[in-house]
């Protein structure tokens, strides 16, 4: 019964976060290219000024959360369709 209640539970999470695959993928994408630029900006802070620095790591947290959130959906969506094809070949024919 608990464990029943845990799977729909979690299919539901997975659907909601699943619903737009190739938003996700922009956010992921998004979130890689911030984090270059966050780190180009402490590569720079150590070298020229280390101003330069406190921006980069305020930016590369925001950057791994964005990429997180992004990468969460994609996975969210490839888990969904394997579960959806394994539901399917694991029904048994009449």
């Amino acid at each position: 019964m608990l464990l029943t209640t845990v799977t729909i539970m979690m299919r539901e999470q997975l659907q909601k976060l699943a619903t737009t695959p190739e938003k996700s993928w922009k956010r992921f994408k998004l979130g890689v290219v911030l984090f270059a630029f966050s780190v180009g900006l402490i590569i720079a802070g150590a070298q020229l000024n280390h101003l330069l620095q406190i921006p980069g790591l305020l930016m590369l947290g925001a950057a791994l959360l964005f990429s997180g959130w992004g990468y969460l959906g994609i996975l969210s969506s490839r888990l969904l369709d394997l579960q959806n094809n394994w539901l399917k070949h694991t029904k048994k024919k009449p």
